[in-house]
């Protein structure tokens, strides 16, 4: 009673906090607000991290300083995916990229019986062997190696491999290039890989030095601004494309 009489508040509200200068922090998020080092700090210390190891691949111990803040960008990155509020932002998420770090962990290597496997269950649901995934790329391998096993240099691709990858119908012969430049494709078969890229890293922001898929996203970049400036003539980018990739 006597609390009451001098007007003591025994309930204060989100709102009442703000008002006397109390920081509100919900409990449940608590983590997600502790007081530390800055983000740039704690990014140089990623940077250094890279530099020691060459990787972003910051052990999932949770016990250090950097452990934590590693942890709480890949959850940051999911709440930002959901919709929700994240303190992850674009500047910051283009940061991270470009050091190498990935917002999700990477596929485990798997084995060439795994990858023909895979190539062959893509064949039973498509009709074909000519995947626009990270298959692509390891068939571009396969040739490769079997170009230099034809020309008598070291490779450890076997001849029972060589004669399964043909019965499933993979043409191992090189492709041919333009200029020294990869086989052009046609535009959807790129976007394919832009998806399957963005599947894996969470993310389309892929450094221009990412083998033929990059300059591909640097030219379409480059188009959409063009686009944007009314100068369809020199855009190769077409409307429909552009929306696609919005």
């Amino acid at each position: 009673k006597k609390l009451e009489n001098v007007g003591f508040v025994f309930s204060v509200g989100r709102d009442a906090r703000r008002k006397l200068g109390i920081e509100f922090t919900p409990r449940k998020n608590a983590e997600r607000y502790e007081a530390g080092p800055s983000w740039e700090e704690m990014f140089c210390q990623l940077q250094a991290y890279k530099s020691d190891n060459g990787n972003c691949n910051v052990p999932f111990d949770g016990n250090t300083a950097l452990s934590r803040w590693v942890i709480s960008q890949r959850k940051e990155y999911k709440r930002l995916r959901e919709g929700k509020d994240s303190f992850l932002t674009l500047s910051r998420m283009q940061k991270l990229t470009d050091l190498g770090f990935m917002f999700r962990k990477a596929e485990p290597n798997r084995t060439w019986d795994e990858r023909l496997d895979e190539l062959r269950r893509f064949k039973e649901e498509n009709g074909h062997v000519k995947p626009g995934t990270s298959l692509y790329n390891w068939i571009a391998g396969q040739r490769m190696k079997y170009k230099l096993k034809k020309e008598g240099k070291g490779t450890r691709m076997t001849d029972e491999q060589i004669q399964q990858l043909e019965e499933l119908g993979v043409d191992l012969s090189p492709r041919q290039s333009i200029n020294g430049r990869a086989e052009p494709k046609p535009w959807e078969y790129r976007f394919q890989q832009l998806c399957d890229y963005k599947a894996l890293h969470g993310n389309t922001l892929v450094p221009i030095t990412y083998p033929v898929l990059g300059e591909w996203v640097h030219r379409q970049r480059v188009y959409y601004t063009k686009m944007k400036q009314g100068k369809t003539t020199k855009s190769k980018l077409k409307p429909h494309q552009a929306l696609k990739l919005a």
